[in-house]
Parts: C-alpha cells; structure tokens; sequence
C-alpha cells in the first residue's frame, strides 16, 4: 500500500511569517501518517526495526546537490547524507534532530580545541544561505580531535548549520589548514548547490491530487541568449543553468508561494554577499526590471569578493527568480547581459 509521509519545512527565516511548504514524498508499505503525532510517529520510527525509513533517511532522499570539480563522492554512510573528499579534506551533510544552535556549533568547536562561544558571538558569525534558509558558519582552527582519527594538529574546519521546525541540516568541512583555505570557493559553491528536489518530494498521489506546477519543460518560456553564455547544469529545481564566465552562472528559479516575500529574500541575498540587511522603504527603492509583464524587484549588489544579479518576480500561485552570481568583478561585467536576459522572457 501507498501512503504519502509528510515533511514541513520552513524555506525562509525562522519567523512568525514565515510560508509553510508541504513535501510529500511516497514510501511502500507503512500505516497511514498520523499529523498530530510526534515527528518519530510520522516517520513511522521503530528502534526495533531497522527496515522502517527514520527521519533522516526520509529527509536525506530529498537532498540534491552539486560536485565541485575534482572533488570524489563516496557512498553515504550514517551522520552522512552526502559524502565528499577533495584531498585530505572531507565534506559532509548530515540530518540533525537536537542540540540547537549553540549547542552543535559549540561541539565542533569542542573537536578542534576551541573554547565555547557565547551567544552574542554565535549572532556575529557569518550566515551563508544552504537549503534556501540563513545558516550560521563557524570557521575554526586547532587540534582536531575525532573518534576514529584521534587528534591531529594543524587542522581547520568550516561547518554551517541551518534549523527547520523539526529538523537542521550541517554541512562540515574538516582537513589540514591550507587545504581546507584553498578550496574556500568550492565549498561555498557546493553549500549554494544544495536544495530539496521538490519534483521527487510532491509524490505521485499528491501530483495526482493537485493542480501540477509546471514541469521545467513544459513551460512555454522563452528567451534570448546572451553572447558567450553557453548551457550549463544545475539543480534539479532551476528551470534552466547558463555557464555565463569563469566561475559564474546565471539560471531561473520557480518556487511556489511567495517564498517568505521579497523582503526576505533580498536580505538573504545580501546576506550571501556579506552585506547589511535593508528594510522594507530601502527595498521598495531598489530599481525594478520589467519581467513577463509583471514590475520585479531587481538586486545589483557586489560585496568584497561575490556578486549578485537578482530578481524576484512574482506570478501567479509562485514566484519565478533569475539569479546570477559568482566573483565579484566578473559579475560586473555581465549586468548589461543579465538585464537583457531578464526583459527577453517571454
């Protein structure tokens, strides 16, 4: 028998407006889900019965994500959902169901020999955005110390760390000093890369059962190509990726809903920059393209060493986003391109 498991996730900040998406992902064999439950019931968890799908393994079907070049993906094993390695250097994205915030960043910083961080500490560390929500970065040095490794000196770890209702998800980097710095702008690219397939997530019977979003090609979107953009590969989510120069890359983006609303997602955007947050008048100032017939907000903003080209349009039941981002003086040069790009929609 059929039945639909389903997972709640908040896809913008966590706040009292933020949207609730639902993903449906269908399982055989299980008894029908129960939503006032607690989430080990939903999940149909049985300490006894390892055959029984757990939380973490729902969730870790529904990731998708991008290799950086040169970098090796060994199989999935347990605490890890994606498995990475570039050298010495090991790369992981695990499901996590406690310990919050502090308490996890505070333990990774335990593994390297640092002292705990305070509250008003863990609110300065950069937030970069995996999973279409805010994640707190921790990048630490020392004497890492793990189960089976032992302890090894002279090592570095970057670790990001995003909460949803029920769940958080980490990404790790952990290696010798200088590796782990030279491969900063993979990492940063693979963290951008991960999202949940919402396609494999909405199921068969929930499709069956709803008006379908239009698949990527089955909408009838058109467009004109810029110059020297050639067809990339991204997500399973873009509609469509364009390698644009090195380094850099331009897709569009259709979300249901309205995402968490525009402000929200500029400052997520500024965020993935490293710039300040705006309020709503400083959004409403912001120059505006005209997309599809329809007046969208439009982010032209550099920061010390990444840029960002963004647009948020809202349509009918969701909201269709053209992004291009990568170094900072290459994306200068293309604002012209991208601008063309977005009014050639049709």
């Amino acid at each position: 028998m059929k039945v639909g498991l389903t997972l709640i996730m908040l896809l913008t900040a966590c706040n009292g407006d933020s949207p609730v998406v639902e993903i449906e992902q269908i399982r055989d064999d299980g008894r029908k889900v129960e939503l006032d439950k607690t989430i080990a019931d939903r999940f149909f968890v049985s300490k006894k019965d390892a055959s029984q799908p757990t939380p973490e393994s729902v969730i870790a079907d529904l990731l998708v994500w991008e290799v950086p070049k040169d970098w090796l993906q060994l199989p999935a094993r347990q605490f890890r959902a994606i498995n990475l390695k570039a050298g010495n250097v090991e790369c992981y994205v695990s499901v996590l169901t406690g310990g919050g915030v502090a308490g996890n960043l505070n333990r990774w910083r335990q593994q390297m020999g640092q002292a705990p961080l305070v509250a008003a500490e863990i609110d300065k560390l950069e937030k970069i955005s995996i999973f279409e929500r805010e994640a707190h970065f921790l990048d630490t040095s020392g004497t890492y110390t793990s189960m089976l490794a032992g302890a090894k000196a002279g090592y570095r770890m970057r670790a990001l760390y995003a909460q949803f209702p029920q769940f958080a998800m980490s990404v790790k980097m952990v290696g010798p000093d200088k590796e782990v710095l030279g491969l900063d702008a993979a990492f940063r690219g693979f963290c951008a890369s991960l999202a949940f397939d919402r396609e494999k997530a909405q199921g068969v019977d929930n499709a069956a059962s709803k008006p379908p979003t239009p698949a990527a090609g089955a909408r009838k979107l058109a467009w004109d190509v810029p110059a020297g953009w050639t067809k990339g590969t991204g997500s399973s989510m873009r509609h469509v990726t364009y390698d644009v120069a090195a380094g850099v890359q331009c897709y569009i983006t259709f979300l249901p809903g309205t995402v968490g609303g525009v402000l929200n997602n500029l400052n997520r955007w500024l965020g993935e920059v490293g710039e300040a947050h705006i309020d709503q008048a400083a959004a409403d100032r912001l120059p505006r393209l005209e997309i599809l017939g329809r007046s969208s907000h439009y982010l032209n903003k550099s920061g010390a060493t990444k840029g960002v080209l963004v647009t948020y349009t809202p349509l009918d039941g969701e909201t269709m986003f053209v992004k291009l981002t990568g170094p900072r003086d290459v994306v200068k040069t293309q604002v012209v391109q991208f601008e063309a790009f977005c009014r050639s929609l049709r």
